[in-house]
């Protein structure tokens, strides 16, 4: 017991400075580019102590919850309410924790306020936008801090949505090794490996369970600053845009003031895209979800599949690419099977059908494959054929090398990565058809220009990961 409370203090010292000290350590070495170095990071112990914040700050909120109910069930004696009233009227006033507290922004979220408590002096410690420069183009920090604070504000809706949904618990997308603390512990141990898997929810049980039936399902990238730009203009700064995406980020003079904002303002204004997020992306974050597959969509996406086969005499191969875990193709092949029966009997119909009639079409089913490289390192949930896209493409190249046709070919990419076009190869390897996944057009999914033919995006040029160029020699900022 003595060890363990040691450790835990040693950690609430220790952590905050690791991450503070190693993150100016970092910006310092890289000399600000735009790079990304994880043997870097591992090296200055980044995402050691990222861990151990997070493990500190759910430990804090616990144990204040545990002060709570311990207080509300302890009865005061009348020695201690003159005492409390004493100090409240006349000494709480004169305390410098009274003027410290009053900088705070509590909640009746005792994890929200561990991690305001905690992250502030170490986003901010000098109160000065030169702080945030130190960190807002890492963006493994980044995802580490919008996640850890999407869970922390809204991990009790969550525990709500999954208590009163059960059906959610036992969802595939959430299973797996990479799922977050909270959703572990909520969840327990479900063996979703490689096996037949619980359904799908549908979109409206999604809907009731996080509160998104009032939410708009069209898109506009420009509101997505609104909040952003907003602050920004109020400490002095302007609104920039990389080039060839419609990333947008702040550039405000290193000298701007950052001490009335407030926590969720610095991690907005960092790029942490905060403002418009509540329980739903928290859980997506928290299991690593980057599309919630729901009976609705893999049913859609199926049946037009099987409409697809039916207009062409013979086989359908659809492959979808960069398929990560492999859920959605289990998904499609499970309602497809599910169909069978159905197909059977159109194929008993049409052997009515007189030999004068005009040539039938196929009534088989499509085949469809998953395939993922293994790059991004997603640990697969069902079977993915281990294959690049162009690896992909050839082997499944709708004709042969005498130009002879083999089958029908449909592709599917979901979430391309951003700044990258798969679909000139697609259309080199001449697939019958290609469907993307994903955001479009000026979304951060493949190249606007190149895969989507956006004429915004055209003679813009794009810098490179890694080539080692600072946002300041890329873009210009400009007043928005």
């Amino acid at each position: 017991m003595l060890f363990a409370t040691i450790t835990k203090k040693l950690n609430r010292l220790i952590a905050p400075s690791l991450l503070k000290y190693g993150l100016t350590a970092r910006y310092v070495l890289t000399q600000g580019n735009i790079k990304d170095t994880p043997y870097l990071d591992y090296l200055l112990l980044l995402p050691f102590s990222q861990t151990l914040l997070s493990i500190e700050i759910q430990e804090i909120a616990k144990e204040t919850r545990r002060g709570q109910i311990e207080a509300q069930n302890k009865v005061l004696s009348l020695f201690d309410k003159f005492v409390d009233r004493i100090w409240d009227r006349y000494l709480e006033p004169l305390s410098l924790s009274a003027d410290k507290d009053a900088t705070k922004h509590y909640s009746n979220n005792p994890r929200l306020d561990a991690f305001q408590e905690y992250m502030r002096p170490i986003l901010t410690p000098t109160n000065q936008w030169s702080d945030i420069e130190r960190y807002r183009m890492n963006q493994r920090f980044i995802k580490w801090l919008r996640s850890e604070y999407l869970i922390c504000k809204y991990e009790p809706d969550i525990r709500d949505a999954l208590k009163t949904y059960t059906q959610l618990k036992v969802t595939p997308l959430l299973g797996g090794q990479k799922i977050g603390r909270l959703l572990r512990s909520l969840i327990g141990k479900t063996d979703v490996n490689r096996g037949e898997f619980a359904p799908l929810p549908n979109a409206s049980i999604l809907d009731k369970a996080f509160d998104m039936g009032g939410w708009n399902k069209s898109k506009s990238t420009n509101s997505e600053y609104d909040h952003m730009r907003d602050i920004v203009q109020r400490i002095g700064g302007c609104m920039g845009k990389i080039p060839r995406s419609s990333v947008q980020f702040a550039n405000v003079p290193l000298d701007a003031s950052l001490k009335d904002l407030s926590t969720e303002e610095i991690l907005e204004v960092s790029g942490c895209h905060i403002s418009f997020c509540n329980s739903f992306n928290a859980l997506c974050e928290e299991g690593g979800i980057y599309e919630f597959w729901t009976q609705d969509y893999v049913s859609a996406l199926a049946n037009y599949f099987m409409t697809r086969c039916n207009d062409f005499d013979g086989q359908t191969v659809v492959v979808d690419v960069g398929a990560g875990d492999g859920i959605l193709v289990h998904f499609l092949n499970q309602y497809v099977r599910g169909e069978k029966g159905k197909f059977s009997n159109n194929v008993n119909n049409m052997k009515m059908i007189k030999p004068s009639s005009p040539r039938r079409k196929s009534t088989t089913l499509p085949i469809i494959i998953a395939t993922d490289d293994g790059s991004w390192k997603i640990n697969p949930k069902a079977k993915v054929e281990k294959l690049s896209v162009s690896e992909a493409l050839e082997k499944y190249n709708p004709f042969d090398n005498h130009g002879k046709r083999r089958h029908q070919l449909i592709v599917i990419c979901s979430w391309m990565p951003m700044g990258i076009d798969w679909t000139q190869e697609m259309r080199d390897s001449n697939v019958d058809e290609y469907i993307l996944i994903g955001e479009c057009d000026d979304g951060n999914c493949g190249d606007n220009w190149l895969t989507f033919g956006n004429p915004d995006f055209k003679n813009e040029t794009f810098t490179k990961e890694g080539d080692g160029s600072s946002l300041d020699e890329a873009v210009a900022c400009n007043v928005t």
